[in-house]
């Protein structure tokens, strides 16, 4: 996986209509309207950078963005989104060598269920979180779903997308398992731990090329109390806004940190993220 982070080249237009020229620089992640000249501005933000590829089927995921992406190569469109904050991947073939990849971003309020002329926030544009590629192996793992069954012996359910007829899962790194033509499975993590608030541990699990963290953590509410992981549990919270006043949702990590500390040291265990995805 190449991370592309860093700084592009940049335009800024009125409209989608006009020719970008770069003759500017962005940082990515990053909002074109958090601070300086174009401050609190509606407008187009023109991300361009070279990328070079080695194999024909390559992923594009951008972490986050809005209002409005649209990802093209080569002046090709691969890709659009209007579901601002959300991840956007994109799948595409190419041949091998150097492309230039744009990404076009717009903050515009459209009449739109989506883009209402009046938020309770203020609804930025740009790249909100980290760019990568990575070569696309076949067949693909297209989706990867981890439930949680029993936190007291570590059991899992697995339940996989994909063509590909054998399928190598390694806990944490561990020794890999080959299963064949399966597509659901019960497995137990070897040498689990538990997740909760007061130790929030991640597994890994990597099936084929796809990895994915998770936690091991049982919720019911069979009776008058939320139970987790068989205990009573009394949520005590926050509402948070991924925005700052120079960053907006593109927010370092350091400040995502500073943020949970802060919210571990008030004695609390719950965070309800307002009111979309955040990093």
């Amino acid at each position: 996986m190449l991370n592309l982070d860093g700084i592009w080249e940049f335009a800024w237009t009125k409209d989608v209509t006009e020719t970008p020229n770069y003759d500017s620089f962005a940082a990515v992640p990053g909002c074109f309207d958090a601070e300086g000249l174009r401050f609190n501005q509606r407008g187009v933000g023109w991300y361009r950078r070279k990328i070079s590829v080695s194999a024909a089927k390559n992923s594009l995921k951008i972490g986050a963005s809005g209002l409005h992406t649209v990802v093209f190569l080569d002046g090709r469109k691969l890709n659009e989104s209007y579901l601002a904050w959300s991840p956007l991947t994109t799948v595409f073939t190419a041949d091998p060598g150097e492309h230039e990849l744009v990404i076009r971003i717009d903050n515009f309020i459209l009449d739109h269920p989506l883009f209402m002329d009046r938020y309770d926030f203020y609804g930025f544009g740009g790249v909100f979180d980290h760019v990568t590629l990575e070569e696309v192996m076949e067949p693909e793992i297209r989706t990867l779903e981890i439930l949680p069954l029993d936190h007291t012996t570590g059991e899992i359910l697995l339940r996989i997308e994909t063509a590909a007829p054998l399928l190598k899962i390694a806990f944490d790194g561990g020794a890999e398992q080959i299963f064949e033509n399966t597509r659901e499975l019960r497995l137990k993590v070897p040498d689990f731990q538990v997740w909760s608030p007061e130790h929030p541990f991640l597994h890994t699990v990597r099936v084929n090329e796809r990895t994915v963290e998770f936690g091991i953590r049982t919720l019911d509410w069979s009776g008058p109390r939320l139970k987790l992981n068989g205990q009573e549990i009394k949520l005590l919270g926050v509402n948070r806004h991924e925005s700052h006043p120079e960053f907006g949702p593109a927010t370092p990590e350091s400040l995502i940190v500073s943020d949970l500390l802060r919210i571990k040291q008030a004695g609390l265990n719950f965070i309800r993220g307002s009111h979309y995805t955040q990093r």
